[in-house]
């Protein structure tokens, strides 16, 4: 089911070339992911992402078949969801205690 969600979140963004209000709000997707430092706006990007892929479905059989600044601005949109996961787990994971100077 996950991977179903990807495919379709893919194709989402890949999709949206049917006019520049689509690429547009591809564009804003990734605007949005980059500006987010909370697991909440995460959420809430990824959300909106996932309508737009699932509202667009039906406009292309493939990603192969989107147009090039639409599949940009969904690599764009990856690379500051996985950077923003990777700070937010960094943040997360506890702090190892220090090592003391005696044995």
């Amino acid at each position: 089911m996950k991977k179903l969600g990807a495919i379709a979140l893919v194709l989402g963004f890949g999709l949206a070339a049917c006019g520049g209000g689509d690429v547009a709000t591809a564009t804003k997707l990734k605007d949005k992911m980059c500006a987010c430092t909370d697991q909440k706006c995460m959420d809430d990007a990824e959300k909106d992402a996932k309508d737009f892929g699932k509202s667009l479905a039906d406009k292309y059989k493939s990603k192969d078949d989107a147009p090039k600044d639409l599949m940009e601005a969904y690599e764009g949109y990856q690379k500051c969801r996985r950077d923003l996961r990777h700070k937010l787990e960094d943040t997360a994971a506890p702090t190892p205690p220090p090592a003391s100077a005696t044995p």
